[in-house]
């Protein structure tokens, strides 16, 4: 194996970019979302915040399937993949929701889910949540070696957004994406170096 290969955290270049664009567009969706359930059910002709979300974490599966074998590599793989799926899952319970618009319908068919622990529990609660957000942090460790600062902004907002929830989402993601930005970017100087 080349040696230059080697002191890659994990991911090819163009594995890196569709993450930081998934990353993107999962963002985008997020700030569409706290406009409210109004908002998104108003959009015509499609759910475009969740479809922002489906998009960002289908651009994030190379990335996640190609993380450096190790211990902590394949741990953070199999993690963000589980995590990738949570969300693809409520991606589609969300718009089954959008599609029923407004009203008692809705209402009644939230309820049901949430009584459905076999579906609410794993695409909604734990899965979307903590298992994607947990996902979401673990590989930024590969990258320790290079940058301090990178890891930081990857899991500090990620462990604020679990304890605090909605309100803090759009900065967490901001930050996320710019501390992965900024491990691919110290990785990057690494590799030209060695």
């Amino acid at each position: 194996m080349d040696i230059k290969r080697e002191n890659l955290g994990f991911g090819s270049h163009a594995e890196r970019v569709l993450f930081l664009l998934g990353l993107v567009a999962f963002t985008i969706g997020q700030i569409l979302l706290e406009f409210g359930r109004e908002f998104v059910v108003s959009m015509r002709p499609f759910d475009y915040a969740h479809g922002l979300l489906l998009l960002g974490v289908t651009l994030m599966i190379p990335f996640a399937a190609n993380l450096q074998r190790s211990v902590l590599g394949l741990t953070a793989s199999v993690l963000l993949l589980l995590g990738i799926v949570a969300i693809i899952g409520m991606c589609v319970i969300d718009f089954i929701l959008w599609s029923y618009g407004l009203g008692p319908e809705r209402d009644a068919f939230t309820d049901h889910l949430i009584d459905t622990p076999a579906i609410w529990l794993p695409f909604v609660t734990i899965g979307a949540g903590y298992v994607f957000g947990t996902g979401l942090s673990v590989p930024s460790l590969l990258f320790l070696k290079r940058s301090k600062l990178g890891p930081l902004l990857v899991s500090l907002p990620m462990i604020a957004f679990a304890v605090l929830g909605r309100s803090v989402v759009i900065p967490t993601f901001v930050l996320v994406t710019l501390g992965y930005a900024l491990c691919f970017w110290r990785d990057h100087q690494a590799w030209k170096s060695a």
